[in-house]
């Protein structure tokens, strides 16, 4: 990370507090050669995120006296393999008035976006920020939710993929009492869909509220997590997910159960185990998980089992080489591969993905 030299500009703002301020560029550029082969088509890319998800950020804080203090965070999403950014969401919802360019209208900060205050009774934030139930599923799965490894429980839930706010909210206010990974932490948010209340039944679509309650005392790290994303459609969507990650000697043992329930529409459960392994400057690691998807009877209308393997060599503190593969198998209708976008594979039939990548941080 690097620290600016913000005096010159800090000279013309009213009462600056110089040596009590200071603003940080950060970033993570990771890039991988990519292979997917399914039963109709197979892929081979280079491609952002196999180990972590590249960004660039601005973050600032302000001493306010008496353990107080004004933080700001601005996190953009970039495609170091061809440059483009990501794109955001206004209101939580669907826009049709809103065209998706697919990150070609540049860089956004579509990944975190807000400002708050921190003190000693906990945090709070307002702006575009990480929903309560994802925290979870990224924090306890070895892969992040993402990528080749990530479980599909993500990649199979309602809310992940298929959600604007199944991954982060715009127009949220949350609360954070305690540390993470540090004893017991709550962590709440609630944020506005914006509409006019004249919308009729769509008046609340787009509108998260939700909580995380965790809590750390090594070798037991666990968190539970509740959340509901309002949406006319299908009538809410409701997420529970539960998450645990365990020493074993230098080893640990990573799991989570995801459960996604709606009114009137699809439901679907999850699960996921991993373990993580250091030898020297090695990391292995290995997952296993499941994904159903039912429809409202009760009938499973698509069905998909994940297993992966990977490890990464540290180069330097910031610095890793990495290499992963994954296998899904499906059932009942389902036809996912390991990761979106590298290959196609028809209903009933496997697909597989491999990759090779590197990964730098600053």
């Amino acid at each position: 990370m690097t620290r600016c030299a913000l005096a010159p500009v800090l000279l013309l703002l009213p009462g600056a507090a110089l040596a009590d301020s200071t603003v940080t560029v950060f970033g993570i550029m990771d890039v991988n050669l990519l292979y997917g082969k399914g039963s109709i088509s197979s892929r081979t890319q280079v491609g952002p995120g196999g180990m972590d998800f590249p960004r660039i950020g601005f973050s600032g804080t302000e001493d306010l006296g008496g353990g107080h203090r004004a933080v700001f965070w601005m996190e953009a999403d970039i495609q170091p393999d061809s440059g483009r950014g990501g794109t955001t969401n206004l209101n939580n919802q669907a826009d049709p008035n809103q065209p998706n360019l697919g990150g070609t209208q540049g860089i956004m900060f579509n990944r975190l976006f807000y400002v708050g205050l921190q003190a000693p009774w906990g945090r709070f934030r307002t702006g575009r920020d990480y929903t309560p139930t994802f925290a979870v599923q990224a924090i306890y799965d070895p892969a992040g939710a993402g990528g080749l490894l990530g479980s599909q429980s993500a990649y199979s839930s309602l809310t992940v993929g298929g959600n604007p706010t199944g991954v982060r909210a715009s127009n949220s206010i949350a609360f954070a009492f305690g540390e993470l990974r540090s004893g017991p932490l709550l962590h709440v948010s609630y944020a506005l869909g914006e509409n006019p209340s004249n919308s009729g039944a769509t008046s609340h679509d787009g509108g998260y509220r939700g909580a995380r309650l965790a809590y750390t005392v090594p070798p037991i790290d666990v968190a539970v997590a509740y959340g509901v994303y309002k949406l006319a459609s299908v009538g809410d969507i409701r997420e529970r997910v539960i998450g645990g990650i365990f020493d074993v000697g230098p080893a640990k043992l990573w799991t989570l159960y995801v459960k996604d329930t709606t009114g009137t529409r699809n439901r679907m459960h999850g699960s996921m185990l991993g373990v993580t392994y250091p030898s020297g400057p090695w990391l292995f690691k290995a997952t296993v998980s499941r994904a159903v998807v039912r429809n409202f009877g009760g009938t499973v209308i698509g069905a998909t089992a994940k297993a992966g393997v990977g490890t990464s060599y540290e180069m330097s503190k910031r610095t890793f080489l990495y290499a992963n593969m994954a296998r899904t198998r499906n059932s009942h209708g389902a036809s996912m591969m390991p990761q979106g976008g590298i290959g196609q594979t028809a209903p009933n039939h496997g697909g597989m993905g491999r990759e090779i990548g590197l990964r730098t941080a600053f």
